[in-house]
C-alpha cells in the first residue's frame, strides 16, 4: 500500500559518498585525462554537490546532485523513514516539487539502495 512506504528506511552501500564543496569538484575530476594544457575550468563560485561510488579503492562514477536531492539523500543516510525525510524535505525547501521517484529510479540504477526494510508503525 502506498502509505505503507512513509514507514520505510533505506540502507545504502558503503562505498559512496556525498560531498558538497566550494569547488567545481566534478568539472575538476572530470578534467583528469585531459591535457593540462587544455584545461579551462572556471573555479569561482561555482559551488559542486557529488555523488562519488568507489569499487576496490577505485572512484567508479561522480553524479551531480541538486540541493534537494543531497538533503533527502542525507536524510535517509541518516536512518530516517522516508515519511518523515520527504515531510523534513518539504519543510526545508516549502513551495518546490520534487522529482522523488526519479531520484530512487536513479540510485537503484546506480546500485546505491543495499536494503529496504519496512518499520511497523507504534499506532
Amino acid at each position: 500500500r502506498p502509505e505503507d512506504w512513509e514507514q520505510v528506511r533505506f540502507e545504502f552501500q558503503k562505498a559512496f559518498r556525498l560531498v558538497q564543496s566550494n569547488w567545481p569538484v566534478l568539472d575538476i575530476w572530470r578534467a583528469r585525462t585531459v591535457p593540462v594544457k587544455e584545461i579551462k575550468i572556471d573555479l569561482q563560485n561555482r559551488p559542486q554537490t557529488i555523488l562519488t561510488a568507489k569499487k576496490e579503492d577505485e572512484i567508479v562514477f561522480c553524479d551531480l546532485l541538486s540541493t534537494e536531492e543531497f538533503v533527502l539523500m542525507e536524510f535517509l543516510r541518516q536512518k530516517k523513514l522516508l515519511g518523515d525525510a520527504i515531510e523534513e524535505l518539504c519543510e526545508k525547501f516549502p513551495d518546490q516539487e520534487f522529482p522523488i521517484q526519479s531520484w530512487f529510479q536513479k540510485w537503484v540504477q546506480q546500485g546505491l539502495i543495499a536494503e529496504v526494510i519496512w518499520v511497523a508503525s507504534k499506532t
